[in-house]
């Protein structure tokens, strides 16, 4: 099943065209590489998928309750909470529902009326057992397990995210969309900012990735070993090809 479906799409910035006539459909197992020379649109259309822009002409369908993660070439610089803490957010609802459990924790310490100790008790035994069905319990030990793979040591970890470099800023935003895992999940130019070891451990993790992946990336080796479809922006037209790099490649030069 397609969880987003791009018919004729077609987008211009300003006096510049960049494609037209985009159909694109991208369900979970696919694994997307977009390829093009600079200027072709690639980070336009992950931002026409996400709906952070609108097609000049054409339609995209999102299938109901689909998430969409994206990790963007830049991302804000915040501080105020730890690396760890940054990440375990992005698991929304379950983040949430620790965090009050451990505000409950808290107040049943400071509680001396029976009946609102009653209440707090009650209360933290619903949010206990909903925590439990939906795996908090092992989110933690997952965000660390992802830092790791990303090459934070283990002091990193508990630093505050005002510390790090821009380049670490982006590990971080990066292992908080890994934790997310969201249906479909963007990736513009993900090893920019990754040491060896880091992008082969990226590869091993999109490898077993359930859902959809759609990348930009120049690094061809990486496309070689995640992605299972390429397509080519060139001239105004996307292009699809099944198989890696070195498929498309192939492909392209009998296609020419």
């Amino acid at each position: 099943m397609s969880l987003v479906t791009l018919s004729g799409v077609s987008k211009s910035h300003a006096a510049q065209h960049l494609f037209s006539d985009v159909g694109l459909q991208i369900s979970a197992g696919r694994r997307i590489a977009v390829v093009g020379p600079n200027g072709a649109g690639k980070t336009t259309l992950l931002e026409l998928i996400t709906g952070d822009q609108a097609p000049d002409e054409g339609t995209i369908t999102r299938t109901r309750d689909t998430v969409i993660g994206y990790l963007r070439q830049e991302v804000a610089q915040s501080k105020g909470r730890s690396a760890l803490a940054e990440v375990l957010a992005g698991a929304g609802e379950v983040s949430g529902i620790g965090r009050r459990m451990r505000h409950i924790e808290i107040e049943l310490t400071d509680a001396s009326d029976e009946e609102e100790l009653a209440e707090l008790m009650d209360e933290y035994g619903r949010l206990q057992h909903r925590f439990e069905a939906m795996g908090g319990y092992g989110l933690e030990a997952e965000a660390r397990r992802i830092l790791a793979g990303l090459s934070f040591a283990d002091a990193d970890v508990t630093r505050d995210i005002g510390e790090f470099s821009g380049g670490w800023m982006m590990r971080v935003a990066l292992a908080r969309l890994l934790l997310q895992n969201p249906d479909v999940l963007l990736l513009d130019e993900p090893t920019n900012h990754l040491d060896l070891a880091s992008v082969e451990w990226l590869q091993g993790f999109l490898a077993q990735y359930a859902g959809a992946i759609v990348l930009v990336s120049h690094d061809r080796d990486f496309i070689d070993e995640v992605a299972n479809r390429v397509v080519e922006l060139h001239d105004g037209r996307a292009t699809e090809y099944v198989g890696d790099y070195a498929d498309f490649v192939e492909q392209r030069t009998e296609r020419m």
